[in-house]
């Protein structure tokens, strides 16, 4: 059940030192946990007011006064998604290989929708603290994976840096000016044939 809640970001429904306002996710989590009981278990707990204090019931009921720790509950949450992130299938959002300055723009444009869509532009911008090590290295092995091999060779050697030097280091070389880009992305998306 602790995995489905995290799963959903609803630990703070339940989660007495996560402190999050309340929401109608809490009648939500309520219902999946009751749904998930036995019926003459059920009415033991039926008096609840909300999910924290039927989780804070059950976790009294059927421990003894242990619960998990606030690390605990953090390292798992990260390592859901982290896992969570580590399975996208790149290709589902990348349909080209970085080969150069000619599909610079498309690539690049690609791989920022993959990385919005996991929450980690941070990572690239270098805004606020580095949250793990193995998000930096899971972006640059993305963008590395969609890298042609003769590029991929030269830029093998930032393996090391943080990905934002690798995502800097791309622009630096592959960005055009913003008139040129404006005019590239203009040509290549409305100069079709009818």
């Amino acid at each position: 059940m602790l995995r489905l809640i995290e799963s959903q970001d609803l630990l703070h429904v339940i989660h007495i030192n996560i402190r999050f306002t309340k929401s109608e996710c809490d009648n939500l989590v309520k219902y999946w946990i009751l749904g998930s009981m036995n019926k003459e278990l059920l009415k033991d707990f039926t008096d609840c007011d909300s999910a924290r204090d039927l989780w804070t019931k059950l976790e009294s009921h059927f421990t003894d006064g242990d619960s998990w720790p606030d690390s605990f509950v953090s390292a798992s949450t990260q390592d859901l998604k982290y896992t969570q992130a580590s399975t996208v299938n790149v290709s589902n959002f990348i349909s080209v290989k970085l080969s150069g300055q000619s599909n610079y723009p498309i690539w690049k444009l690609q791989m920022l929708f993959l990385i919005k869509s996991q929450e980690l532009v941070h990572l690239i911008q270098q805004e606020g603290l580095r949250i793990l090590v193995k998000y930096d290295n899971l972006v640059k092995g993305w963008i590395f994976c969609t890298m042609s091999e003769d590029l991929f060779k030269e830029f093998i050697y930032l393996e090391d840096y943080p990905v934002s030097y690798v995502w800097n280091m791309l622009a630096s070389i592959y960005d055009l000016p913003k008139s040129e880009g404006t005019y590239f992305i203009t040509y290549h998306v409305f100069d079709f044939p009818l």
